[in-house]
């Protein structure tokens, strides 16, 4: 199986307006911390003046929410990447950009159980944006001896490159290509766990921008 990958195109309108509604009808009162960066990264910035760490709001799927949702794309997804099993599921709100990082996590319930795949499922953004991938896998927390690059690190980056990398740390020009996932509604992204990942650096051009989608860490073990 791919170790990152884009569905395109694969979900029907009316699930998208289910997603959507849901979306619309949660309360983002508070910051829910399911996907915790490095420790120099744990800081926000409500005033959005230090682009280098994610400010995001996450609300939480009820098992029974997380259930519904993945009924709804399992089929598609598990024809790309083969049989996994949810864990967790947020609706997400992002206003700054997230840096590298990886989501398998040592106090994750899951963490024992094989963890599979970061879903990603874009609902909504005022600016373009994307999810950005290297073939690089990573240990939480990311320190300079604990990456293994595994593609070819002959790459050149082009001026856009670095401008959508700005709030990451240097060493990922070392890595090699990024592969930029553009957040399209109706596309699935997907993510091996233990691939470093990251946000673009999508309020470069528009500090008031934002982007909304559900986000589902999956396993391979079933309980």
């Amino acid at each position: 199986m791919k170790h990152h990958l884009v569905i395109k195109n694969v979900l029907k309108s009316t699930v998208i307006q289910t997603f959507q509604e849901q979306l619309a009808a949660v309360s983002f009162n508070n910051d829910y911390n399911l996907y915790p960066t490095e420790k120099e990264s744990a800081g926000y910035s409500n005033e959005k003046k230090n682009i280098t760490v994610g400010y995001s709001k996450e609300v939480e799927m009820s098992d029974d929410k997380l259930e519904s949702v993945w009924d709804l794309v399992k089929d598609i997804i598990q024809e790309k990447i083969g049989i996994v099993y949810p864990t967790y599921g947020v609706f997400n709100e992002s206003e700054t950009p997230l840096r590298e990082h990886v989501d398998v996590i040592q106090n994750q319930k899951d963490h024992a159980m094989n963890p599979a795949y970061t879903v990603i499922i874009p609902l909504d953004s005022n600016i373009k944006c994307h999810t950005v991938a290297w073939d690089v896998f990573g240990k939480f927390p990311l320190k300079s001896t604990e990456q293994t690059v595994f593609g070819n690190t002959d790459y050149v980056h082009t001026l856009l490159d670095k401008k959508l990398l700005t709030h990451c740390n240097k060493k990922v020009f070392k890595w090699g290509k990024p592969y930029f996932y553009e957040w399209v509604v109706g596309d699935i992204i997907c993510i091996k766990r233990n691939i470093v990942h990251a946000s673009d650096n999508f309020m470069v051009d528009d500090p008031d921008a934002v982007k909304r989608s559900i986000l589902m860490l999956t396993r391979y073990n079933k309980v």
